[in-house]
């Protein structure tokens, strides 16, 4: 009986899935949403610690690519102007499917690109079959304040540093926009959120962190894409991929120093994490991954421990402890990695980035380590294997610790 009954189901699923493809080719209301207009770009003189167009003007990046040549300091412009995020709020919202595409009561379009086959096929399905999608009414969720998703069309909330840089970030500016309203700050404000078994861990936890402002945080089920949720003034808060300026040496991908020195102000003032100890120096091991390792580390963590430098395993460790240990780091050494992601609560790090040939180069940690007041070395090594693993030459090692180190 009940198997009938479930293959009866997914026959059921099969012929709206196929109607839902139909009637979503034909809508126009599904398509895409309004995004946000010219005026909400305001510009601004960006404190010190901006670090704008770092990608799209290479000239953070290191030319040393053997010993013994010295170590190149990564070249930093200040004052550059880039733009504030734009946040606005909708008094009466609907989030169909895990894509996070913003509809209003009518299923008109109000955020997000929902023009793709699958978050168009999710959203409609969502819509057409409540039931199973998982639904959560303004009236049962909410009480008196405001809603922040911490949802995107990207998915990427199942890796560290994206659900810290993209997701979590957010509640920042919604924080700031609030009280430009006049409003109550994090106290009326409920986040929504969905996570998976692997990253419910850190995701949960780096909630927690939080809740000393009051901030709620409300975890949603999601099946198979579905999703239903009806939600009463909902922020949307510009993310960093959507950045617009004048400016054409800004890039998109860039960090805004005001967002991740008051990310930092929030999460180090939470009573879960402990006051840290004296300054340490530490090296990020990732001898637990499967790529990015380094091969030779136990010469290299030789060569470490007479300058003190202590090796740590991230992937053991809470967030309240990660935030704890980064934030008494005056040195951190690592190959590239989420680890990295913590240089937010560092003050005035000394960084060296580990970067393998066979992976891109990126500017994001080179960029919190600017806004946090830090220095910045990298050097990039060539793969010794397909996991882009790497084998660390002590003396130009060595080199980098003689810069990297007081005289």
């Amino acid at each position: 009986m009940f198997q009938r009954l479930l293959r009866s189901r997914r026959r059921c699923l099969d012929l709206v899935k196929r109607l839902a493809l139909l009637v979503a080719d034909a809508s126009k209301r599904l398509t895409t949403g309004s995004g946000f207009s010219d005026q909400d770009h305001d510009l601004f003189r960006a404190c010190p610690g901006s670090s704008c167009g770092a990608e799209a003007k290479p000239t953070w990046k290191s030319t040393t690519f053997e010993a013994p040549t010295p170590p190149s300091l990564a070249r930093h412009e200040e004052a550059r102007a880039i733009p504030l995020l734009a946040c606005r709020i909708l008094p009466a919202a609907r989030i169909l499917s895990i894509y996070g595409h913003v509809y209003g009561p009518n299923l008109d379009a109000l955020h997000g690109n929902s023009s793709d086959t699958d978050s168009r096929q999710a959203a409609m399905l969502s819509a057409l079959l409540p039931k199973l999608a998982p639904t959560r009414s303004a009236g049962q969720a909410d009480a008196p304040g405001h809603s922040l998703v911490l949802i995107q069309e990207r998915l990427w909330w199942d890796n560290y540093f994206h659900w810290t840089l993209d997701y979590l970030t957010q509640i920042v500016w919604a924080e700031r926009h609030l009280r430009s309203l006049g409003s109550a700050g994090l106290e009326a404000l409920t986040v929504y959120y969905i996570s998976k078994e692997t990253t419910r861990r850190y995701q949960q936890e780096s909630l927690d962190l939080l809740a000393w402002t009051g901030l709620k945080a409300q975890r949603v089920e999601s099946k198979e894409r579905l999703l239903n949720l009806r939600l009463t003034n909902l922020l949307i808060v510009q993310d960093r991929y959507a950045i617009q300026t004048m400016d054409p040496s800004c890039h998109n991908n860039q960090l805004h120093p005001e967002i991740i020195n008051n990310w930092s102000r929030l999460v180090t003032s939470s009573p879960q994490v402990k006051a840290p100890r004296s300054r340490q120096r530490i090296y990020i091991s990732r001898k637990l991954t499967t790529s990015r390792r380094v091969l030779n580390e136990a010469a290299v963590i030789e060569t470490l421990a007479l300058h003190n430098i202590q090796p740590v395993c991230l992937e053991g460790m809470s967030v309240a402890e990660q935030v704890a240990l980064f934030q008494s780091a005056e040195l951190v050494i690592s190959p590239h990695g989420a680890g990295l992601t913590n240089l937010i609560y560092a003050d005035q790090p000394a960084v060296l980035e580990l970067f393998c040939s066979g992976h891109r180069i990126g500017a994001e940690y080179f960029q919190i380590t600017m806004i946090r007041g830090g220095r910045y070395y990298f050097h990039q090594l060539e793969p010794a294997n397909a996991s882009n693993d790497m084998i660390v030459p002590i003396d130009l090692l060595q080199h980098y610790l003689e810069a990297l180190l007081p005289s």
